[in-house]
């Protein structure tokens, strides 16, 4: 159940009028000015505790005497005189002690509760005279609370005559509540962390700023960040002390598949496709390799190759790209019809008497040596296949 405390602070302000210790329990008091600090106390059902302090006065005091008034519409006295006396600084403090507690005193028609305190010792300078519970039979506001001192006396330590009026004052405090559980992620992505959200806290990424909102954004991605959550203050609250923390890391990044790759050069065993920094490569878009240049090939037999850009610290790798598809070359295969003839040697033949120009795939399958130059000795290697001097296995 939440608790409202209300404290009363006695400063003292000396009076110019004398009276026998016998009789501080009777004289009358100078006005009570009320201060509330808060828009709200309590509601029905809660309880508030009435702090009753002395507040430093400019000498030691020996004896104290109050009337605490109070509207029994509004409040219950909860606490005995029991817990009072024991709840009280004065007890065991140079001596001090209770010569009367009166929970039931009534004055002028009004409900007041009596106290008067005596000392055999110079007295005590500050301190919690008494801590009265009460129990809230209506709603409490500013404009409704009727709670002040009717009477409120000390004694001087040394001169037990002198008698010290005070302009009390009712101050309405927050109460304290414990720190709440660290935060628990409802989501994140790679640029936003969602705590689960509660009402009446608030959050934070260092426990000094304050947010209202639980969602965090413009965070950098695969990046470890720290959360805290506290309850917010309120009318009646402080913030609460802060969470335990939570440390999240940001996802990584998504990026765009690339455009397909393209063929840098191809034999009739390899393929090299054009290298991009940063990515790598694949024959079936599951397994991938960081090089660009794939061997071991089968002749004259079509491969699909495929790209991505590769994973990084900060990004994930991205999907892969649409597939090219590569036919390898087949040696001496000039017209590409998947077999080496007569045919073949003469446009080789043709080639290098400047007759024809070979292009593309025939240029390469014409290129026996491999020099990247077409000239009679591939033309005659060509012959000599089909000629069956030498194999298609024995090119070189």
């Amino acid at each position: 159940m939440k608790k409202t405390i209300v404290c009363m602070f006695i400063s003292l302000m000396i009076a110019v009028s004398f009276i026998p210790l016998y009789s501080i329990c009777s004289h009358a008091a100078e006005p009570i000015s009320i201060i509330y600090l808060k828009t709200s106390v309590s509601d029905v059902g809660e309880k508030i505790y009435v702090n009753l302090l002395l507040d430093s006065p400019d000498k030691p005091v020996c004896g104290i005497n109050i009337n605490l008034s109070y509207d029994p519409a509004q409040l219950r006295i909860a606490s005995t005189e029991e817990e009072i006396i024991n709840g009280s600084e004065l007890q065991g403090a140079n001596s001090y002690y209770f010569k009367e507690v009166n929970l039931n005193y009534n004055i002028n028609n009004t409900s007041c509760i009596k106290f008067c305190a005596l000392t055999t010792s110079p007295g005590l300078s500050k301190g919690t005279v008494a801590t009265i519970c009460f129990d809230v039979l209506t709603d409490i506001n500013i404009d409704s609370l009727n709670l002040g001192l009717s009477l409120c006396e000390v004694l001087d330590a040394n001169v037990s005559n002198m008698e010290y009026y005070t302009q009390g004052t009712v101050v309405i405090t927050k109460g304290d509540v414990a720190a709440p559980a660290a935060p628990v992620v409802e989501s994140k992505s790679d640029k936003s962390v969602t705590l689960v959200a509660k009402e009446g806290y608030e959050y934070s990424m260092d426990g000094e700023t304050w947010q209202p909102s639980n969602k965090f954004e413009n965070l950098d991605p695969a990046k470890e960040y720290t959360f805290y959550q506290r309850i917010a203050e309120t009318e009646t609250t402080n913030a609460s002390a802060i969470s335990e923390v939570l440390k999240v890391t940001t996802l990584k990044s998504d990026v765009a598949a690339p455009a397909a790759p393209v063929v840098e050069s191809k034999t009739d065993k390899t393929v090299t496709l054009v290298a991009t920094a940063g990515y790598e490569y694949s024959m079936d878009g599951t397994t991938w390799v960081n090089t660009n240049k794939f061997e071991n090939l089968d002749p004259a037999k079509e491969y699909t190759f495929y790209q991505r850009i590769a994973e990084t610290a900060t990004t994930n790798a991205s999907l892969a790209s649409i597939a090219v598809t590569v036919k390898t070359i087949k040696i001496g295969d000039v017209n590409e019809d998947g077999v080496i003839k007569l045919e073949d040697a003469m446009k080789t033949f043709q080639h290098v008497a400047g007759k024809i120009t070979l292009e593309g795939d025939s240029a390469l399958a014409a290129d026996v040596n491999g020099d990247k130059l077409i000239k009679l000795d591939d033309a005659m290697k060509i012959f000599q296949v089909v000629a069956g001097k030498r194999t298609s296995e024995e090119w070189i």
